[in-house]
Order: C-alpha cells, then sequence, then structure tokens
C-alpha cells in the first residue's frame, strides 16, 4: 500500500471513477479523493461501494475534501449493510 496517490492521467480527462470495495486498504484516503477529482471531467462521476469501511465514514470523507457532492445512494429495502453504492458528481 503506497501513501502518495498520483493517478497517471491528465487533469479533466476521466468521464468516471469506480472505487469498489478498496478504501479499506487506502491510507491516505483525503489524497485520493482529491486525486479522483483531479483527473475526472467537469461533471464527472465517481461510484463508490466502500464496504469494509461503510458509507457513514466515506460520506464523511466526501465532505471533509469538499469537491463532490452525492447524486445518489442505492440502499436496497430492508437492507442492514453499513455500505452500499454511492454516486458523486464533481463539482
Amino acid at each position: 500500500i503506497r501513501d502518495e496517490i498520483k493517478i497517471p492521467v491528465a487533469d479533466d480527462s476521466i468521464d468516471a471513477v469506480i472505487i469498489y470495495d478498496v478504501l479499506h486498504d487506502i491510507n491516505d484516503k483525503p489524497g485520493l479523493i482529491r486525486e479522483v477529482a483531479r483527473v475526472l471531467k467537469p461533471q464527472g462521476i465517481l461510484t463508490a461501494f466502500p464496504m469494509h469501511w461503510g458509507n457513514v465514514p466515506f460520506l464523511e470523507l466526501i465532505n471533509q475534501v469538499g469537491l463532490f457532492n452525492l447524486r445518489e445512494a442505492f440502499i436496497p429495502p430492508n437492507s442492514k449493510s453499513p455500505s452500499h453504492i454511492l454516486n458523486f458528481v464533481k463539482k
């Protein structure tokens, strides 16, 4: 696990980023979110499934970094899981 997050692509060049079931292995979570925002096009989509970490800590991280707005959450009825698919749009 590397501490510094650097995605080797140009600024504003990616339409969507998928982060599913890996957040628990990332040391620099704010750095990851900032780097994802850097590479996403304006109005680009970040989709996340924060399994093993949970929606609440991930939403707190997103709010702390301040680069994305929640677009939609896919929470099945009667779900007791702390993690669901969350989609964000770049501010």
